[in-house]
């Protein structure tokens, strides 16, 4: 299960969405590491940054590469992270707390025309088998958005397997240029 996730969300002026989601594991058992399953539609594109083990306040970042090694992440082509805690020949963990920071970008999360979109985000992952305890999330817009409070800030408890954290939003475009990372449609939103 997951102890807390905490997201930090940042949507610039040309619709990229920045992303900073910290995680707390709790390790019961033979368990070799973490997962984590992004829901990528059509149109949207997601860049993964980075992956970090947390140590108190330092990063220590891992590796890219084959999962046989301890630190070491993958991303499939099906949006699915997942990185190696410990080895098969380890002891199993016993309620062992881990934390992991994960940094990527999509695009693609607002879908609009003439300078008005629609969010419809959620900033959860539904598909897991745990439950989160605490899930916290902040969601800044620069200042050429408009149309919800920013920051948009969440808390929930207990989020159970199938649950998520969903951003509803209208938003409008006041910069001095189109953002270009946004889903244009040709037809109003519906």
């Amino acid at each position: 299960y997951w102890r807390a996730v905490d997201v930090q969300a940042n949507l610039d002026a040309d619709g990229l969405m920045h992303v900073i989601e910290t995680q707390t594991f709790v390790f019961d058992g033979d368990w070799n590491g973490g997962e984590r399953r992004f829901v990528v539609h059509p149109g949207q594109r997601l860049q993964l940054e980075g992956v970090d083990l947390m140590d108190g306040t330092r990063a220590v970042p891992l590796t890219r590469g084959s999962l046989d090694a301890v630190n070491h992440f993958e991303l499939t082509n099906a949006a699915v992270l997942r990185w190696r805690s410990r080895l098969p020949s380890d002891p199993p963990f016993s309620q062992k707390a881990l934390t992991y920071r994960i940094r990527y970008t999509l695009s693609g999360v607002l879908r609009g025309q003439d300078g008005h979109f629609r969010l419809n985000h959620d900033f959860a992952f539904p598909d897991r088998t745990g439950v989160i305890e605490q899930f916290t999330s902040r969601f800044v817009l620069d200042s050429s958005w408009t149309g919800m409070p920013s920051p948009h800030v969440q808390e929930l408890r207990n989020l159970g397997p199938g649950q998520g954290a969903i951003v509803l939003g209208e938003l409008t475009h006041r910069g001095s240029s189109q953002p270009r990372f946004v889903i244009a449609l040709t037809s109003p939103i519906g």
